[in-house]
């Protein structure tokens, strides 16, 4: 399947690469790389389209989209990155839904390292290219391509590279001795600054950014082994902090002596909720999907309406204090 998919993706003539909402760096390391390894290796003439909204946050890191539009995705190859759930996928500025892209797409690859949901919304003919045991999508594809240091363009190898880090909390969580052998070969014959560079920025903030962090540490609440901090809109407008800017912090809770897990609740704008469920070594995933959510054993999340109460908020709080391992 691997090999299938790969030459599918190298022999498209039109391709457009979307991936999660409230995208992550292997959310956008993966499909910022995908799209240069095809330009790179491509043996035909081919249009690359990247969808999805810039965040905010991650502006830093240079990230840009096109503007998409139906006729973009009429006869193309839609390929769909570190995105479990359809309902999940960034469409940026078009006005329809992935069910409507699906039809005009002539063929839907998906190329995820989440857990595979029983229904995940995409087309029964969709090529799957699912693997849980890598660290991430960007590892994925390093592999599926076989991406290293000495025969490809070094803003491939940063891609990818950042997409890991980002995804491993800079090895602190969620990788294997592959992971490890991937990263050898992305940085085989390469100068290492601008990667050591890469893992350097993780810890540089802007000063707002700093504040942001101080009010983690301010407003913390930890119990036995576990860590929360509820952050509604009122907070958020009184700061003029953006919810997604804000909630990119979520491992600084981890980063208590003794908390094992965590969990950020912040408030969107439209007034519903996301829980960010975290943990160092301990199974989250199930309490997160017992509320609608799910994700990766150790780093999950749940989107909750604008009706939540903080109440069960707590209720969720409480259902995790107990989780042992």
């Amino acid at each position: 399947m691997k090999e299938k998919i790969k030459q599918v993706i190298l022999g498209a003539s039109k391709v457009v690469i979307l991936r999660h909402q409230w995208p992550d760096f292997d959310a956008l390391g993966s499909q910022y790389g995908l799209a240069k390894i095809i330009e790179a290796q491509s043996t035909t003439k081919q249009q690359v389209f990247i969808g999805g909204c810039k965040p905010v946050n991650l502006k830093d890191f240079g990230w840009s989209n096109h503007n998409l539009t139906r006729a973009d995705f009429e006869d193309a190859l839609l390929i769909v990155v570190d995105t479990a759930d359809s309902k999940r996928i960034d469409m940026g500025e078009v006005d329809f839904k992935p069910a409507d892209i699906f039809k005009l797409a002539k063929q839907v690859i998906k190329i995820d390292h989440h857990p595979q949901l029983k229904d995940d919304g995409y087309p029964v003919d969709t090529l799957r290219l699912v693997d849980t045991s890598v660290s991430s999508c960007s590892e994925l594809l390093a592999e599926l391509f076989d991406v290293n240091g000495r025969d490809f363009d070094q803003e491939i190898l940063k891609y990818l590279y950042t997409g890991i880090i980002g995804d491993t909390g800079r090895l602190s969580y969620g990788f294997s001795s592959q992971t490890l052998a991937v990263l050898a070969e992305l940085l085989a014959n390469q100068e290492l600054q601008p990667f050591a560079d890469i893992n350097h920025s993780f810890g540089v903030t802007s000063l707002e950014e700093a504040r942001m962090k101080g009010y983690y540490y301010d407003n913390l609440v930890v119990k036995d082994d576990t860590a929360w901090l509820i952050i509604d809109q009122k907070t958020l407008s009184k700061h003029a902090w953006p919810a997604n800017q804000m909630a990119i912090f979520v491992n600084i809770l981890g980063t208590i002596r003794g908390v094992a897990k965590w969990v950020l609740c912040i408030q969107y704008e439209d007034s519903s909720w996301r829980l960010r469920v975290r943990s160092q070594n301990i199974d989250i995933s199930s309490l997160a999907r017992e509320y609608g959510g799910g994700g990766h054993p150790f780093a999950s999340g749940v989107n909750l309406p604008a009706s939540t109460q903080i109440s069960q908020l707590e209720e969720f709080i409480g259902k995790l204090i107990t989780i042992k391992k």
